[in-house]
């Protein structure tokens, strides 16, 4: 079991692409960016169907945005629900799925 769990970390932290030097890191050390790919690879580890984000691109540079964008984007083409806070605009608004948008606490339904 601890080696299937071992490679299960292993295929989460490769599909977001998280460099092999940054593995070796203690997560204190690591970028704002990078903690937050750690974070998704960790959710995903369970291959849920349900992922709730709270600000994942809080902090981090454009390329770093980018790529989380990507990710996001192909969670949703393997048909994952993703709930996502943001105040982002741009990050919401490239991901093609319904949105909610909530401003001062009044919603509108995007499709």
């Amino acid at each position: 079991e601890k080696a299937e769990a071992t490679a299960r970390v292993e295929e989460m932290l490769d599909y977001v692409e998280l460099e092999p030097a940054a593995r070796k890191v203690p997560l204190g050390e690591l970028s704002p960016g990078t903690i937050n790919l750690v974070n998704l690879a960790g959710g995903l580890i369970s291959s849920p169907k349900l992922l709730l984000l709270d600000e994942p691109d809080m902090l981090i540079d454009n390329q770093a945005r980018e790529k989380l964008r990507n990710l996001l984007a192909g969670l949703v083409r393997q048909e994952k629900t993703i709930v996502l806070a943001s105040t982002s605009e741009r990050l919401v608004k490239s991901l093609d799925y319904r949105r909610l948008v909530m401003v001062d606490g009044r919603g509108d339904i995007d499709d």
